[in-house]
């Protein structure tokens, strides 16, 4: 006689795989996206039963991103193509990025070096990734960094802003470009 409790096991397994594989899938048939077009670009607005994604063309720099310094000599990666904000409002938790990128032929030492001069108080993540590093600063509403790395015989700097919003939108504390945070003027 065949021993069908260690079938138990299985079974419950292969109920469990099929009840994620249902939701996943009535979960993506849910999300709709809408794509438009604008002078400056191309803007997207998805709606998950999450929550909703928009992204969107930027015009000028972000007030924070404006506030660092920019390493001597660098120029932008794209200058012809707009900048873009995301924002997510998923799970009732919002949040906004920014990020910028930037390229010099100087070597990511001399560019690490700049930036541990020109931001003091701010923390280093060495090896951030598989091919750079990060410099960040944090005070619970917006975090900053700037990630140095080598590509391609250059070295790109991204600097980057995220702030956590209400869920109506409204920003935290947003940096001005004459706030502190250790930025060498």
């Amino acid at each position: 006689m065949r021993n069908y409790l260690s079938l138990v096991p299985t079974l419950l397994f292969t109920a469990f795989a099929l009840v994620a594989v249902f939701r996943a899938i009535r979960f993506v048939r849910r999300i709709r996206a809408v794509v438009s077009d604008g002078a400056m670009g191309k803007t997207i607005h998805l709606d998950t039963p999450a929550g909703a994604v928009d992204i969107k063309p930027r015009t000028g720099r972000d007030p924070a991103l404006a506030a660092l310094p920019l390493y001597p000599g660098s120029l932008p990666f794209e200058p012809e193509k707009p900048g873009y904000d995301a924002s997510f409002n998923l799970f009732g938790r919002a949040l906004e990025l920014t990020a910028e990128k930037y390229w010099t032929p100087d070597g990511a030492g001399a560019v690490r070096d700049f930036f541990e001069r020109s931001l003091p108080g701010w923390q280093w993540d060495r090896h951030y990734d598989a091919s750079g590093d990060r410099l960040r600063h944090d005070d619970g509403v917006t975090n900053l960094a700037i990630t140095i790395r080598r590509e391609g015989g250059r070295t790109i700097i991204e600097p980057a802003v995220s702030r956590k919003t209400s869920s109506n939108g409204s920003l935290g504390p947003v940096i001005s470009s004459d706030s502190t945070y250790g930025v060498l003027r």
